[in-house]
């Protein structure tokens, strides 16, 4: 049924001229960078350098409200950003995460290894209730400062000096935007700040009902800053997540693409693999369908998480069994675009014309 609902696909638009005129477009454009493309973002932690404890979570809750306001206000189409989990992952694996003057060489590979078009970073020093911000924008193709800014304001103009960053930034991004009055004009304390950071510190380490006590208390004290219902709703986002984890041993043995797309969604690329992978395994050789589907499904997930050498891989998987799946021929287009192969995507091009030809 999946390749009888792929020959109508095919019927209703031709991919073989679809392909064709790609290829010429390509060929006058080779050397021209694809507008419109989507702008991926890393924003790292920014650095206390008071080097006074009690204000090392306060370049943590800069961060989170930063990259809140920014994913709230933007478009993902146009500019997708790092998800935390993610980043920690990368941090964690390339022990970078303690790592102090985090500098733009640091940031270029850390940007290289998260597949991300610019990473933000920067510090935040605290003196006599004093906040001096000083941020930063690279470039990771070019290692350029792009964007470079120091501000100054009282703790208790924490959310107007927050606010003129993000706004700042997404000029930058050339994605301008305007942050809400109620998300700029409440002051805050040094409490209010530590104890939003203690929260995200929380559901870092997954420790969901103490995370929820701190936010039912905090939201009692100050119910008007807005931040804590964005904290609350990563909150219940995390607990479903987890719920359909704890259910993957059962699921592992009936439905091994729900495990998939339970840490897919936890931005876990290995794990959402592997389980793919178990449910092909598990295919006897008559089954067609489903072996296109399986690779289908890897070739996406690769694709998403930008290994694109894997998504060529399992688009091959599908070309050599049905050479005229329009899914698998625009994925492994891309990937080849993506990995700047244009020569061997002509030649391949070239190929599949002919056979469309025949």
């Amino acid at each position: 049924s999946l390749v009888g609902s792929e020959m109508c696909i095919r019927d209703r638009f031709s991919i073989k001229s679809f392909m064709r005129n790609f290829l010429i477009f390509l060929i006058f454009l080779l050397n021209i960078t694809i507008l419109y493309s989507q702008i991926k973002v890393a924003v790292l932690d920014f650095e206390n350098t008071s080097t006074i404890e009690k204000y090392d979570g306060f370049g943590k809750a800069m961060s989170n409200m930063l990259l809140t306001d920014l994913k709230n206000n933007i478009h993902p189409r146009k500019v997708s950003f790092l998800e935390r989990s993610q980043l920690n992952k990368i941090l964690n694996e390339q022990q970078l995460q303690n790592t102090k003057n985090f500098d733009k060489n640091t940031a270029v590979t850390f940007g290289k290894l998260a597949g991300v078009k610019y990473v933000i970073l920067g510090g935040i020093y605290v003196l006599d209730g004093v906040c001096n911000l000083n941020s930063r924008m690279v470039d990771v193709e070019s290692s350029e400062i792009i964007y470079a800014k120091e501000s100054n304001g009282k703790i208790t103009d924490w959310l107007n000096l927050k606010t003129k960053l993000a706004e700042e930034v997404s000029l930058e991004l050339n994605n301008p935007i305007e942050i809400e009055e109620d998300y700029t004009n409440v002051e805050v304390n040094e409490g209010t700040i530590s104890q939003y950071s203690k929260v995200i510190e929380l559901l870092e380490n997954r420790e969901l009902d103490k995370a929820n006590e701190f936010l039912a208390l905090l939201r009692s004290i100050q119910p008007e800053f807005k931040y804590y219902d964005d904290l609350q709703s990563e909150l219940e986002t995390i607990k479903q997540q987890l719920e359909k984890i704890e259910k993957d041993v059962e699921v592992t043995t009936t439905d091994p693409i729900s495990a998939a797309e339970n840490y897919d969604n936890l931005g876990n690329y290995k794990e959402a693999e592997k389980y793919y992978l178990i449910g092909l395994n598990r295919l006897k050789k008559n089954q067609i369908g489903n072996y296109l589907l399986y690779n289908l499904l890897l070739a996406r997930l690769s694709f998403k998480y930008q290994d694109y050498e894997k998504s060529v891989f399992y688009s091959n998987k599908i070309l050599e069994v049905y050479s005229l799946f329009n899914h698998a021929v625009y994925i492994k287009t891309q990937s080849l675009l993506k990995l700047k192969k244009q020569k061997e995507f002509i030649e391949w091009s070239i190929k599949y014309l002919n056979k469309a030809d025949e």
